[in-house]
């Protein structure tokens, strides 16, 4: 998606609403096509409950971004925090004095088509690969769990071109039913062949969510990962 909006009177705001699931991985990217003399801008995104959308990708940020002629690119928060609608409100820039300058902005919004798999923990463990083909793109794997059930991811195999980066970002996250994260794994640490986590004792029942985000917040990584998912 490419639209072109006009902002019409010196300093109007522009809202750009977006529906988005939870899970996805979106990048979004603004360039001020004013022509002659770019009006300069700057963007906040919003989430569903109309809070600034907030990430942990080292060096991201997605209130108060500058955007150019030449365009800014923000990968969004991997995953998605929630279903909704989220909103990017543009706010163009304002001269210190007349003439003020009005022109247009085109905003870009690109869906990366994440994987999607479902597994089954049992005693004896359940092995799944996955694998993503093009950067950016993630893996989302879903199991059905009850509450008190006890259970551990193993990794088994991995392979990665270039290799997933060690940095503040978790590369592997299970989240819960209502979407709170329940354990994580860094590459450099637990996200390698070897590498564990767990035991969780799972809250509640309901549908739980691996995501597999293997570039980290450069998102350069394509390959694949083999895990045993274990129910204890």
């Amino acid at each position: 998606t490419a639209p072109t909006v006009s902002q019409r009177v010196p300093g109007q705001t522009i809202t750009f609403p977006f529906m988005a699931n939870l899970g996805e991985s979106l990048a979004f990217e603004v360039d001020d096509v004013t022509i002659p003399n770019p009006v300069g801008c700057s963007f906040t995104i919003y989430d569903p409950n109309n809070q600034p959308l907030t990430t942990t990708l080292y060096g991201i940020s997605y209130q108060n971004v500058s955007c150019t002629s030449v365009g800014v690119l923000s990968d969004l928060t991997d995953p998605l925090p929630a279903t909704g609608t989220y909103t990017v409100v543009l706010a163009p820039g304002i001269p210190g004095s007349a003439p003020y300058n009005i022109g247009s902005f085109k905003l870009t919004l690109t869906n990366t088509q994440d994987n999607v798999y479902t597994i089954t923990p049992t005693t004896s463990g359940s092995q799944l690969t996955v694998s993503n083909t093009i950067p950016l793109q993630n893996d989302i794997i879903t199991f059905q769990g009850t509450a008190g059930q006890v259970v551990s991811l193993h990794i088994d195999a991995m392979t990665y071109s270039p290799a997933p980066r060690n940095s503040f970002t978790p590369n592997l996250v299970i989240n819960g039913p209502a979407g709170q994260q329940l354990a994580s794994a860094f590459a450099g640490s637990n996200f390698q062949t070897g590498g564990s986590v767990g035991p969780i004792t799972l809250p509640s029942n309901g549908t739980y969510t691996i995501f597999i985000t293997p570039g980290g917040y450069t998102g350069a990584a394509v390959g694949n990962t083999t895990f045993t998912l274990t129910s204890q």
